[in-house]
């Protein structure tokens, strides 16, 4: 069988993995900017409480198909060719459509209920067009996970880049000839979303043969048990896991302290979004997965994904870490000059979701474990430990505002750390993250935040940021190098994996 997840392969997907993805920060960045800027804030609130609930709908209706999908393919694959799959990738997709046309089917007839439990009564019709988003979102999402989880990048990241440019091109055009209100970003969001998952699913079927139907169907009902088993526990998981989750928060703001709140909370949090959408955790997760549980389906051996994960979770703490130190004494001027001066309070919320991100960063390579190792029990007793949070919300918002939307992110990502932690220990595997790396990371920050924040008193806004993205970016690297914040084995495995020599840290 051929090595679909050795080094060869993880390589010659990461330029298109890495262009893709590339291409789509840029492109979803300036988007982001233009919605800011050109969509009044009241219709920002309410298309932020859109994207919140489609959120919601797409993991309420998932019953764990695309976790389970993304998961099982790779083992799949090390023991099947792709010739024998098409009953596996059919049975998927159709039981993805049917789980769609279920939520569209009940989100039509309760639109009205469910647009006023979040605030938004006045909207149930426009509520209604955003559930065929909503379905397209879902087929687009399920083709890109079986593509990526098959190392199929350049497909997977054309799908996406449909998705964005088409989404961006659409809104410039209605910048010049048309009136950009929330009505008219449901209709880009309808036809960009149907474009990209018609392409993006007939790609993924164009791998696969006809005559495999069979084959692959003889492997799911082999399988039955397994994959039932691992999506039950995911899904409940997931669901619990929408107590405590961004998009409830923000539904719970839009709810609580009305939909102009619930813009500035959203802005900053689309921002925060994006930077984690590029953190190596989330960015290479696609990539990640099914070289994790190729590996492990391959040698069993816990501590090797041990060591993956605290590479991957010290990767994100490098990034992040002067993000979240430039974000304090730079961010809210900035957010002021990319919004064109009407966000500008969400300053310190940016700071705090930045901050939060090192919990979900943690919590992403926890989750990313317990799938590996088919312990799907973990995500849902530590999710409902962190459900907790749900009263703490409705109590810690209406008093704070958004402030204790932040408050209360952070103490569900620490409950759900901590009770994932000692489940993984407790069931025999000696999970450690690097505590030691956790400290220098910590102590560059606060000295690199030390340094911008005198270039900022001493220089001019433009002048000083400029100098301080380099002069504090070096002297973040060279703190971080010189503690020896990454072992020798870890910069090797780096450089192994690109083209040239990039990582010395």
């Amino acid at each position: 069988m051929a090595n679909h997840y050795g080094k060869s392969a993880v390589k010659a997907s990461l330029v298109h993995f890495f262009f893709g993805k590339a291409l789509n920060a840029v492109v979803s960045l300036v988007t982001l900017i233009a919605l800011a800027r050109w969509l009044t804030p009241a219709d920002y609130g309410i298309y932020i409480a859109f994207s919140a609930l489609q959120a919601s709908l797409l993991v309420v209706s998932d019953l764990g198909i695309d976790t389970t999908a993304e998961r099982f393919m790779p083992e799949l694959r090390m023991h099947h060719s792709d010739f024998e799959l098409l009953g596996f990738v059919a049975a998927v997709l159709c039981a993805r459509v049917g789980t769609l046309f279920f939520m569209v089917g009940i989100g039509w007839l309760f639109a009205d209920d469910i647009t006023a439990i979040v605030g938004l009564n006045a909207y149930s019709g426009l509520f209604k067009l955003w559930l065929g988003v909503v379905a397209f979102s879902g087929l687009l999402g399920l083709a890109v996970v079986l593509l990526e989880s098959m190392l199929h990048q350049r497909p997977a990241q054309t799908s996406m880049s449909i998705y964005v440019v088409l989404k961006l091109l659409l809104l410039y055009l209605g910048w010049h000839l048309f009136t950009i209100d929330i009505l008219y970003m449901v209709q880009i969001e309808l036809i960009a979303t149907c474009i990209a998952a018609l392409f993006g699913t007939v790609q993924l079927l164009s791998h696969f043969s006809l005559a495999g139907l069979h084959d692959g169907w003889l492997i799911v009902k082999k399988n039955r048990q397994r994959l039932q088993r691992f999506a039950f526990f995911n899904y409940f998981a997931q669901v619990v896991f929408q107590l405590f989750s961004a998009e409830v928060i923000k539904l719970m703001v839009t709810r609580l302290l009305g939909v102009l709140q619930s813009a500035v909370y959203g802005f900053a949090h689309s921002l925060a979004e994006t930077v984690q959408r590029y953190l190596p955790t989330v960015l290479l997760l696609r990539l990640i997965k099914p070289v994790f549980v190729s590996r492990y389906v391959k040698t069993g051996d816990f501590g090797q994904l041990n060591s993956l994960a605290q590479l991957v979770l010290k990767l994100n703490l490098l990034i992040l870490t002067p993000t979240i130190a430039f974000a304090a004494v730079y961010g809210g001027r900035l957010l002021s000059l990319i919004s064109n001066g009407k966000y500008e309070e969400a300053h310190w919320l940016l700071v705090g979701m930045l901050g939060i991100l090192v919990f979900n960063s943690h919590k992403i390579i926890l989750s990313l474990l317990a799938g590996t190792l088919e312990k799907n029990k973990m995500q849902l007793y530590a999710g409902i430990a962190s459900s907790i949070v749900f009263p703490i919300a409705l109590l810690l918002i209406p008093r704070l505002g958004p402030l204790g939307a932040i408050a209360v992110s952070a103490i569900s990502g620490l409950t759900y750390n901590t009770y994932a932690t000692f489940y993984l220990r407790k069931a025999g595997y000696c999970y450690q993250p690097d505590l030691r790396a956790a400290t220098v990371f910590l102590i560059s920050g606060i000295l690199t935040f030390l340094l911008i924040f005198l270039i900022n008193k001493m220089l001019p806004f433009l002048l000083g940021l400029f100098i301080a993205v380099f002069i504090g970016g070096s002297f973040y690297i060279f703190v971080v190098r010189t503690m020896h914040a990454f072992s020798k084995e870890e910069v090797k495995i780096l450089n192994s994996l690109l083209p040239k020599t990039f990582f010395n840290l």
